[in-house]
C-alpha cells in the first residue's frame, strides 16, 4: 500500500470503469472521485490557471490556497480519451495548462497507435487498454506516481541546493555586518521577496528592533520596534513558529489588523532559533497583487534561518571573544605601563633614600620623569619666598637662552608662577588654543605641550616641577599622576633635606624618620594599584564563560609571574629603606657584569611609544 494518501481523479463516461477504479484504488489508500464528463472533470480541477502554474514552474512552489474557490488538487488523473461533450485529447491540454504537475493517464478502448502517439506527445505519461485488469492499473497507476514522486523530490533537492552553498558562506562568515546583509539578499532572492528585514530580539526588553533590511526605509529601520507577541514578527517570536500569510489571517485578528495597514499582500515571519532561544525574526513579503508564498517557501526559509542562527551565534562568540582579547591585551598595556611607572617612582625614591644631595636627587629624579614620559624637555624650580620668586635648580632639555631667562622668575611672569600660587597642576595640551603657551613660547621656545605640578610638603608649596613638549602631543592622565606622584616625593625629599641640616635636637631627628616613613608609605600606597590590576589579570583568566586555550593560559601565567617579579623587586628595595636610617644596610661585593646589569636597567625603564 502506499504511504500517503495521494488522489486520483477518474474522468469516464462508463460509472463502471469509475466504480472498478474507486474500489481497486481505495483499498490500496489511494483518494479517488470521478467525474462523468470532461466539463465535470475540469470543474473539479479549476483550482489553479496556466499563470499560476508557471508561477510554480518558476519558483518551486505553488500558491494553491489563493484561487482554490472551486476547484480540488490531484496528482493523478485517469481520462478517457472518448468522452460525451468534448474530445480526451483536448481535455487533456487543458488540464496541462491548469496544472503541469498532474500526472495523466489516458484511459481507451480504441489502442491505435495514431491514439497513443498523440496522446504522449500531449503530456499523457502512461496508456491504459480497455477492459483492462486491476493488476494492470494498480501496475499503471504506481509506475506514473513513482516516476511524479521521483521528478518532485528531484526539484526539491534541486531547490535546496543553493541553500546548502548558501549555508556554507554564512557558516564561514564572522563579521556581523556582512553576514546580516548576506542574510537578507539570500533570503531575497531564494524567495523572490520584494522587501526583507533582519529583526534581533533584546531578550532585557522582549523587544525586536531592525538590524538590517532591503526594501525598506531608513526612517523604517531606525525607528521600528517590535515587543514579543505584537505585530507579525513578534507574534512569530512568542508562538515560537512561522507565521505565511494570507493563509493565517482569517484565524488571527491580529494579524488581520496588521494586514489592513499596509500594501503586503503576502509576508512570511521565521523565528531564527537556536536550541529554545529566540535570537530574532526574518520578515519577507511581497505587495498586493504579487503572487502569494506557500508552505514549501515557509520549508525553505525555515532551513536558511537554522543556519542563519547558527552563523549569529558563531558571528557573536568571535566579536565577544576579540573583545576579551583586546581587553585583556588593553589590561595587559596598562599593567605593564603602571608597573614602569612604578619602577620609575621606585627607582626615585631609591635615589631620594640613599642620598642627602638636594642637586643630585633633583637632577636625577627629573631625567627619569623625562625618560618614562618621554617628553623633550623639563625642568625644578624652589619657591624664594624672600624674594618672591621661582628659582631654576634642574633642568633638561633647555637652551641656553631659555635656561638664562628662567633663573629667576617673579610669580606673576609664567604658568610655574600660577601652579606656585595656586598649588593645583596645570595642563595644556597642543590642541588647545590657550593665551598661557603664547607666554612661555616667548621665552624663544615653542610649546605645543605643558604641564606643571606643584612641589609640596604638608600643603605647603616648596616649588614647581614642569615639563613642555615642542611637538603636538597630549599628556595622558597616567603621566600626568606620574608627575603629581613625583613632585609629592620631591616635596618630601626637599623637606628631607631641610630637616637634615636642621638635625641639632633629638625631635628633628624624630621628625626627619617620620619623613621618611611616610615616603615609605607614599611608595608601598603605590604598589597597591598593580596588585589590583594583576588580580582583574587573574579574574579574567578565570572567567567560566571564555575558553581560552593552553597556550593562551601560559602566556597570562608567564606575564602574571614577570609582573611578580618585578613587584617583589620594588619590595625589597624599599625594605632597604629601613636598614639603611637604622644604618644596618650592608655592601654584599660580588663580581658584577656591568654589561648584564645595563641591559636590565634599560629593559625595566623601557617605555613603547604607544603607551603614550
Amino acid at each position: 500500500m502506499t504511504m500517503t494518501a495521494e488522489r486520483i481523479l477518474v474522468i469516464d463516461d462508463e460509472p463502471n470503469v469509475i466504480r472498478l477504479c474507486q474500489q481497486a484504488l481505495g483499498k490500496e489508500g489511494f483518494e479517488v472521485k470521478g467525474a462523468l464528463s470532461g466539463e465535470e472533470g475540469l470543474r473539479l480541477l479549476k483550482g489553479r490557471s496556466p499563470e499560476l502554474a508557471s508561477s510554480r514552474a518558476c519558483q518551486g512552489a505553488c500558491p494553491e490556497q489563493s484561487h482554490r474557490a472551486e476547484g480540488e488538487n490531484f496528482d493523478l488523473t485517469l481520462l478517457d480519451i472518448k468522452l460525451p461533450d468534448r474530445d480526451g485529447l483536448d481535455v487533456l491540454s487543458t488540464i496541462r495548462e491548469m496544472d503541469p504537475e498532474t500526472a495523466v493517464v489516458i484511459i481507451t478502448g480504441y489502442g491505435t497507435m495514431e491514439v497513443a502517439i498523440r496522446a504522449l506527445k500531449s503530456g499523457a505519461q502512461d496508456f491504459l487498454l480497455k477492459p483492462f485488469t486491476t493488476e494492470e492499473l494498480m501496475a499503471s497507476v504506481q509506475r506514473v506516481l513513482e516516476k511524479r514522486r521521483l521528478l518532485q523530490e528531484n526539484l526539491r533537492l534541486k531547490a535546496h541546493l543553493p541553500i546548502l552553498e548558501i549555508s556554507k558562506a554564512l557558516i564561514s562568515e564572522v563579521n556581523l555586518e556582512r553576514l546580516t546583509q548576506l542574510t537578507l539578499t539570500t533570503a531575497r532572492y531564494t524567495l523572490g521577496a520584494n522587501r526583507v528585514s533582519l529583526m534581533l530580539l533584546d531578550e532585557e526588553r522582549q523587544e525586536l528592533s531592525i538590524s538590517a533590511a532591503l526594501g525598506l526605509s531608513d526612517e523604517v529601520v531606525t525607528n521600528t520596534r517590535v515587543k514579543v507577541g505584537q505585530g507579525l514578527a513578534g507574534l512569530s517570536a512568542q508562538k515560537r513558529k512561522p507565521i505565511l500569510l494570507p493563509d493565517q489571517v482569517e484565524n488571527d485578528p491580529a494579524i488581520q489588523a496588521s494586514l489592513t495597514q499596509s500594501d503586503t499582500g503576502s509576508a512570511i515571519c521565521v523565528p531564527l532559533m537556536l536550541k529554545d532561544r529566540v535570537l530574532g525574526v526574518l520578515n519577507a513579503s511581497r505587495p498586493l497583487g504579487s503572487a502569494p508564498f506557500h508552505q514549501d517557501d515557509v520549508d525553505l526559509l525555515s532551513i536558511l534561518c537554522g543556519q542563519i542562527a547558527v552563523a549569529l551565534e558563531n558571528a557573536r562568540l568571535f566579536e565577544q571573544a576579540q573583545w576579551e582579547i583586546a581587553e585583556r591585551k588593553r589590561m595587559e598595556e596598562e599593567i605593564r605601563h603602571r608597573n614602569e611607572e612604578l619602577m620609575a617612582l621606585n627607582a626615585i625614591a631609591t635615589t631620594i633614600g640613599q642620598s642627602l644631595d638636594l642637586d643630585h636627587i633633583l637632577n636625577a629624579t627629573l631625567e627619569k620623569v623625562l625618560e618614562v614620559i618621554e617628553i623633550d624637555a623639563g625642568w625644578i624650580q624652589l619657591l624664594d619666598e624672600d624674594a618672591g620668586a621661582l628659582s631654576l635648580v634642574a633642568h633638561r632639555g633647555f637652551s641656553q637662552e631659555m635656561a638664562e631667562e628662567t633663573k629667576m622668575v617673579k610669580l606673576s611672569e609664567s604658568m610655574t608662577s600660577q601652579v606656585a600660587q595656586s598649588g593645583q597642576l596645570i595642563v595644556v595640551d597642543g590642541t588647545s588654543e590657550d593665551p598661557r603657551l603664547s607666554i612661555e613660547t616667548g621665552r624663544r621656545e615653542t610649546l605645543h605641550a605643558f604641564a606643571g605640578v606643584p612641589i609640596k610638603s604638608k600643603d605647603k608649596v616648596l616649588g614647581v616641577l614642569g615639563v613642555f613638549s615642542r611637538s603636538p602631543r597630549q599628556l595622558s592622565s597616567q603621566e600626568v599622576q606620574l608627575l603629581a606622584a613625583t613632585g609629592h616625593q620631591i616635596g618630601v625629599a626637599i623637606e628631607n633635606m631641610r630637616l637634615a641640616e636642621e638635625a641639632s635636637e633629638i625631635e628633628i631627628l624624630r621628625e626627619l624618620n617620620r619623613l621618611r616613613s611616610e615616603l615609605i608609605s607614599n611608595v608601598s600606597h603605590e604598589l597597591r594599584t598593580p596588585l589590583g590590576l594583576i588580580k582583574i589579570f587573574c579574574t579574567t583568566l578565570l572567567r567560566e564563560d571564555v575558553d581560552f586555550n593552553r597556550e593562551t593560559q601560559r602566556e597570562f601565567l608567564r606575564d602574571i609571574e614577570e609582573e611578580t617579579d618585578r613587584l617583589e623587586k620594588i619590595v625589597d628595595n624599599l625594605l632597604d629603606l629601613p636598614r639603611m636610617k637604622d644604618s644596618r644596610l650592608g655592601l654584599d661585593k660580588h663580581p658584577t657584569d656591568v654589561g648584564q646589569l645595563a641591559r636590565e636597567v634599560m629593559e625595566t625603564v623601557e617605555v613603547q611609544p604607544t603607551q603614550h
